[in-house]
C-alpha cells in the first residue's frame, strides 16, 4: 500500500495536490460515464445547482485512477499526505474516509497490540468501544465481558437518559 512518509527535503506547502488533480480532471472535459449520477450537475435538479453552485457538482468525483483513491493512493493523495506529514512534523499521515469513527478505530487497532492496555476516560466516544470490540484479544472471555457489560449498562443508562458508552468504560478493566 502506498503511503506518505516524510522526506528530508522541504516540500512546497503552497501546493494542494488533490485539488490540483480534480481541477485538471474537470478542465479535461471528460464526459463522466462514472458515478455520481448527476454527471457534473447535468442531471441534478436546477434548483439544487442554483442553491449549492456548479462547483459542488463539478468536484463531486469518485475515487478512480484519474482522481486517486484513499484505499490505495498512488499519486495526488500520496503527495497530499506527504505535505501533511511534513506540516505536522509527523513520520507519516493517512487520510481516511468514513469520518472520525473509522479513523479512531484505525488508530486504536494500529497502536494497541493484541492483549495491550489502553487508558481511556469515562466519556470516550462510542467508536472507541467499537474499536475495542473489534480488536484481537488473547482473552476471549474479556471480549464477552465487554459486550455483556455494554449491553447491561446500555439498558440501564438508556432508561436514565445517559450515554451508555460513557458509563461502560469501567468494564474494560481486566477481571481480577
Amino acid at each position: 500500500m502506498a503511503h506518505s512518509t516524510r522526506t528530508n527535503s522541504p516540500l512546497d506547502q503552497e501546493r494542494a495536490p488533490i485539488y490540483e488533480t480534480l481541477r485538471s480532471y474537470i478542465a479535461g472535459g471528460t464526459y463522466p460515464f462514472h458515478t455520481p449520477g448527476h454527471k457534473g450537475g447535468r442531471f441534478a435538479p436546477p434548483e439544487l445547482v442554483d442553491l449549492w453552485g456548479q462547483p459542488l457538482f463539478d468536484y463531486d468525483l469518485p475515487a478512480m485512477t484519474a482522481t486517486d483513491n484513499l484505499l490505495h493512493p498512488t499519486h495526488c493523495v500520496v503527495e497530499a499526505q506527504a505535505l501533511a506529514a511534513e506540516l505536522f512534523s509527523a513520520a507519516a499521515t493517512f487520510y481516511t474516509g468514513g469520518g472520525a469513527t473509522t479513523a479512531i478505530a484505525a488508530m486504536i487497532l494500529a497502536a494497541v497490540p493484541p492483549g495491550g492496555t489502553i487508558l481511556l476516560p469515562r466519556n470516550v466516544h462510542r467508536s472507541v468501544a467499537s474499536a475495542l470490540v473489534l480488536s484481537p484479544r488473547d482473552d476471549a472471555d474479556a471480549k464477552e465481558r465487554l459486550l455483556a457489560g455494554l449491553r447491561e449498562v446500555s439498558a440501564k443508562t438508556r432508561a436514565a437518559g445517559k450515554s451508555a458508552i460513557a458509563e461502560a468504560t469501567h468494564l474494560l478493566q481486566p477481571a481480577v
